[in-house]
């Protein structure tokens, strides 16, 4: 689906949040692409946070970019994306302080040494960018390093822990996959 930001009785933000509401319900995953011509970092991190597959600024840089990113989300496995959106998740919050399970998860870090301890206490085999083949999740504190990571290796859920992601990172994260985003310390998770 190809939807603007600005529609005529609600935002195309509200209505992405309402179908993914419905997805965890039961109904099954649509690829969603947001469009806007009134671009901002607040508009991408909730299209981030609500798991938009793609975020368009109008006018498109070519019609080839804008085709590209359809096509990107139709050829993308949803389910196991939004799998990977969950699993980053989980990781995320972990990093925050929430209590949660993550035995077996297999996690690569790239410069966040003190994220290795807390993921270790909750159970997480911790390894280093070596490791990264072999990872369900990638901590990096930079969008360059998981965008890398997620072209070496489909599938893998990625964390971006960054308290200065620009506009432009968080919509090259969105380009990436879907995620979460935490103001303050900034936690993105984002799944390619």
């Amino acid at each position: 689906m190809l939807t603007d930001k600005n529609l005529p009785r609600k935002n195309g933000l509200e209505l992405l949040g309402e179908l993914r509401a419905a997805e965890r319900g039961g109904r099954r995953p649509i690829g969603v692409v947001m469009v806007t011509g009134y671009p901002s970092r607040d508009s991408a991190a909730q299209a981030l946070a609500d798991d938009a597959d793609g975020y368009l600024i109008k006018p498109f840089r070519s019609l080839s970019h804008a085709v590209d990113q359809v096509q990107r989300v139709l050829d993308a496995d949803l389910v196991a994306r939004r799998a990977g959106t969950a699993l980053a998740r989980r990781v995320a919050a972990v990093l925050r302080g929430a209590d949660d399970d993550l035995t077996g998860v297999a996690v690569s870090i790239l410069g966040v040494d003190e994220a290795v301890a807390v993921l270790a206490v909750a159970g997480a085999v911790v390894g280093d960018r070596e490791s990264i083949a072999g990872a369900s999740v990638v901590v990096a504190t930079r969008v360059e390093d998981l965008v890398i990571a997620s072209r070496d290796r489909a599938g893998v859920a990625c964390v971006l822990v960054d308290a200065g992601a620009t506009f432009a990172d968080i919509v090259e994260l969105i380009g990436a996959g879907g995620g979460a985003i935490n103001d303050g310390q900034l936690i993105v998770g984002v799944q390619a």
